[in-house]
């Protein structure tokens, strides 16, 4: 009769290998806390029952990320990183949880491959590198926080590929649920928003695409302006000095030799109404910039991105469609 079987065998034991304690569940009351962000806890949990709020320190303030209900999974990134928790979660109702400890984890851990305990654990650190740089751009506006995520995406796409940036839709949406503890419905919301103000589009097989990431990123920075209360640099942009934006392209270098050279060009080109001004203000923009003994350069992409921002601005911001 083989009295070890569901255990381990003497010789296993006296090897160092113990039995993996398995996951337990325990009941949280109202308002308890499970983990502060900085703590050096290792825990992973799973909603079993019960709602959970997910928050991050913001200056002096504690900005909720997200509610976490049945099913949820957190505290994972922590144990495959060894780095201390990124947020901190309280239970917003009474609530059951399983716990699965680091020792049962790891346990867990032994029997994969050590190549994909590898690449679960680069994943890790570049979601949390990506979820850092989203927290510190975009939080709390979500529809700001999905327009950065894409905006990122793009680029990424856009290092191997010339087409349209295109995406698996749920592929999409797990990433930025695992980033931003979002809830699918709400991010469902914010991409069909994009799609009817023709920023995205959704297609018959699942992908979401994205024609001009630039608008995306334009959005991004007007909700960030409205977020922080403070004046879009693109609005309200004079006709007048929209026409010297539009001829910088086609300007010779000798003739940007300095401010003055500059002005003098626009006032005979564009129109005599320019003053020094109108020069400053494209300095302030950030579509000129001057380096001593070099002279005055502009830069096309940031150049391309006030023109879209001032022409576009309507659509993108969705105020066209509002104002009807």
């Amino acid at each position: 009769m083989d009295h070890t079987r569901g255990s381990l065998s003497r010789g296993e034991l006296k090897e160092g290998k113990r039995p993996v304690p398995p996951p337990s569940e325990i009941s949280v009351k109202a308002g308890s806390l499970l983990f502060k962000e900085g703590d050096s806890s290792r825990e992973v949990y799973i909603v079993k029952e019960g709602q959970f709020s997910v928050s991050q320190r913001r200056g002096s303030q504690q900005v909720e990320l997200a509610r976490l209900s049945d099913r949820a999974v957190f505290g994972e990134m922590s144990l495959l990183d060894n780095q201390p928790r990124s947020a901190t979660v309280r239970a917003v109702t009474d609530s059951r949880v399983m716990v699965i400890a680091p020792v049962t984890f790891q346990g867990m851990l032994r029997i994969i491959p050590t190549w994909l305990l590898a690449v679960l654990k680069v994943i890790t650190h570049r979601l949390r590198e990506t979820s850092k740089k989203i927290n510190q751009h975009t939080v709390p506006d979500p529809l700001e926080s999905w327009c950065f995520f894409l905006v990122k995406k793009c680029h990424e796409f856009s290092v191997k590929n010339r087409a349209v940036p295109s995406f698996p839709w749920f592929v999409l949406v797990d990433e930025f649920c695992l980033l931003t503890r979002q809830k699918r419905e709400d991010i469902q919301k914010i991409a069909q928003l994009l799609v009817q103000r023709g920023l995205a589009v959704s297609t018959n097989q699942q992908e979401y695409q994205i024609p001009d990431p630039t608008f995306l990123d334009i959005l991004r920075e007007y909700q960030s302006c409205l977020r922080r209360k403070e004046f879009f640099i693109a609005s309200n942009l004079e006709p007048l000095l929209i026409s010297g934006l539009e001829t910088l392209p086609h300007v010779e270098k000798e003739s940007m030799r300095n401010k003055d050279a500059l002005l003098c060009l626009l006032q005979e080109h564009v129109d005599p109404r320019y003053s020094i001004s109108h020069v400053l203000k494209m300095f302030e923009l950030g579509v000129l910039s001057e380096e001593l003994g070099k002279g005055i350069s502009f830069d096309q992409k940031r150049l391309a991105w006030i023109l879209k921002a001032n022409r576009d601005l309507d659509k993108i911001t969705g105020r066209k469609e509002a104002s009807k």
